[in-house]
């Protein structure tokens, strides 16, 4: 997600497939905390987060919501329409880790803080 200096938001999606590992997504994984805290500089590491994108950059926009509570309307979604490959075990991670992480509905809307539905965009999007 990125927010500009005149509060306006936008995001990209990258959706996964089946495929290969991702280097990119293995190196991340090897530094990643496994608990939460304060960020830390790793000392040495430089990742190249073009790795995360397809090669073909075209994409679809539409205006949204973000993801996250409290899912505040007015974000300018870019979702890329070239996938990239994931590995099955990764893509298994990711939809386990997005059920754990998805909100509950929300008391003031009857909302789910999960405006889509993630899990099934993970674990069946193998086209």
């Amino acid at each position: 997600m990125h927010e500009s200096s005149d509060g306006k938001n936008a995001g990209v999606a990258v959706l996964p497939k089946a495929g290969s590992a991702n280097n990119t997504v293995r190196q991340l994984w090897e530094h990643m905390p496994q608990t939460p805290g304060k960020e830390e500089v790793i000392a040495g590491v430089e990742v190249n987060l073009a790795g995360l994108l397809s090669r073909d950059t075209s994409y679809h926009t539409h205006m949204g919501s973000s993801t996250a509570p409290p899912c505040s309307e007015g974000v300018a979604w870019f979702v890329l329409r070239s996938p990239i490959d994931l590995s099955r075990e990764v893509i298994s991670v990711f939809a386990r880790f997005i059920r754990t992480m998805s909100g509950p509905l929300s008391r003031s809307t009857g909302a789910s803080s999960r405006r889509v539905s993630h899990e099934k965009i993970l674990a069946n999007h193998d086209e």
